[in-house]
């Protein structure tokens, strides 16, 4: 408890280790900067911020669970696991050209499953 009023007290945040890459709490973070100058300059911003993010929602969803279908296909060699995975990905990137994650997936998806099937 006094590790967590201490942090408080010198406005510093405890971010998760396995938050990784996580678009809202990238907005979150920036509107509690303890800069000023760091934050949203306004709300408008801000709510222009999470519309974004609702506006990829889907795709980000369909990365995440492509990635989980990756690691599945990659433990297990499944060609159909493989195959989900690459769709996934692809559809992803449909509903937003723009996820680079999803597109970074596709790539390694792609590359992971030509290792996984050569002689």
């Amino acid at each position: 408890v006094t590790h967590c009023l201490m942090n408080a007290l010198g406005n510093q945040l405890v971010i998760p280790e396995d938050a990784g890459d996580d678009a809202l709490l990238s907005i979150a973070l920036k509107a509690m900067s303890s800069d000023p100058k760091d934050r949203y300059q306004s709300v408008e911003q801000m709510q222009g911020a999470v519309r974004q993010y609702r506006r990829h929602a889907e795709s980000i969803a369909l990365t995440d669970r492509s990635t989980d279908l990756l690691a599945q296909a990659q433990q297990t060699s499944d060609y159909q696991t493989y195959a989900r995975a690459v769709f996934g990905f692809r559809d992803a990137i449909d509903l937003w050209p723009d996820n680079t994650a999803a597109c970074d997936g596709l790539l390694s998806a792609r590359l992971a499953y030509s290792v996984s099937v050569t002689p």
